[in-house]
Parts: structure tokens; sequence; C-alpha cells
């Protein structure tokens, strides 16, 4: 094996490893965000629980480090991914991983700044107070939005790989099923932030 190659394969075992990580995370996160369509309740109990694991600082230093080394590992991946794309699945695949890496290092650097700059707890009135706002909700709607979609597209791209994988692979109901993971995320998204925009009364010290 050629000393490239060698540095691209561990990059892509860095890639898998902290993706799986991240994914788990923000699947726990995504499913606290489901929650909201049950009731505040049911939000701020669900959140309760799950911070007892991901606020743990060894956790979230764990987390932390991961999405920095997914966002470098997948930037680098991309430099030879991108002279390979083919298939509208293949563009899916790498726009939805870069919006992912976009929105990553967005959505951390605000959550750590307003929990240490502005002493507020990011909970589920931070981000849906700029949800209803105007305008700040014409910008936030589709950047939560697209972060939700961008996720499930990338995780139904990465699940249409590995079946192609296969041997006599059933192209036309693989691409199905990534199509319904895909358009799973379209609803996801519209209930959520339909819910958050709507339906939530914003406390007085997160009001804009």
């Amino acid at each position: 094996m050629t000393k490239q190659a060698y540095s691209f394969n561990t990059v892509k075992k860095v890639h898998f490893i902290t993706g799986i990580t991240i994914s788990l995370f923000i699947s726990t996160h995504l499913l606290n965000q489901a929650t909201i369509l049950l009731g505040e309740d049911w939000y701020q109990i669900f959140m309760s629980a799950a911070r007892i694991v991901y606020r743990n600082i060894l956790v979230e230093s764990i987390l932390l480090l991961g999405v920095l080394l997914q966002v470098f590992s997948g930037i680098k991946l991309l430099r030879k991914k991108w002279k390979r794309q083919l298939s509208v699945y293949d563009k899916l695949f790498i726009y939805s991983g870069l919006y992912l890496s976009f929105f990553l290092l967005a959505h951390v650097a605000a959550v750590l700044s307003t929990r240490y700059f502005f002493e507020l707890d990011t909970n589920l009135y931070f981000g849906t107070a700029v949800l209803n706002t105007f305008p700040h909700v014409l910008f936030f709607a589709p950047y939560y939005g697209m972060a939700i979609i961008a996720f499930f597209t990338h995780l139904a791209c990465i699940y249409r790989i590995k079946k192609l994988s296969n041997k006599a692979p059933n192209l036309s109901k693989i691409n199905r099923q990534a199509n319904f993971i895909i358009g799973f995320s379209l609803l996801l998204t519209v209930l959520i932030l339909s819910r958050m925009i709507y339906c939530i009364e914003i406390p007085l010290e997160y009001q804009y």
C-alpha cells in the first residue's frame, strides 16, 4: 500500500468513526426535537434525561472533537469524491455533507457562545426564539430545516451505497428506499418547524 493510499484509508476510518459518534448524538437531538409534537413538557423531560449523558464533560469534549474531525476528514474525502460524482445521489451525498459541515460548525459556535457569553440555557427556547421573530424566521427556518433534511439525505445516500455493494442489488428498490428516507425528512421538518413557529410561547429573556 502506498503512503497516499494509507493516508486516504486513515482519513476514511476517522470519518467513519466520528460519523457514527456524531450521528448517535444528532439522532438523539432530532428525537428530542420531534417530542415537541407531543408538547413542551415531553420536550423538556427528554432533554433533561439526554443531557445527563451528553452534557458530561468527557462526552461533550469527545463530541466537539468529533465534529472538528468529521468536518476536516469530510473535506479531505470530498476532494476525491467530487471527481467521481455520477448520479443525482452522488451529488446529494456531497451537497448534504457540505451543508452538514457548515451547520455543525455554525451551530456549535452559537450554542457555546450562548452558554458561556450570554449565560443562557440552550434549551427549547434558544432554538425557537429566532423562529418566532420576524425577519429572523426567514433565515432560520430554512437554516434549521435544511439541516434536518441534509442529515437524513446523507444517511439515505450512505444506505444506498452500502446496499449497492451487495451482490445483485435491486437498483430501483434501493432508490425507492433512499427516496423514502429523504421524503420522511421533508415531512418531519415541516411538522417540527410548524410546531415551533406557531405553538411555542417564548420567555422574555429569550425574546429579540
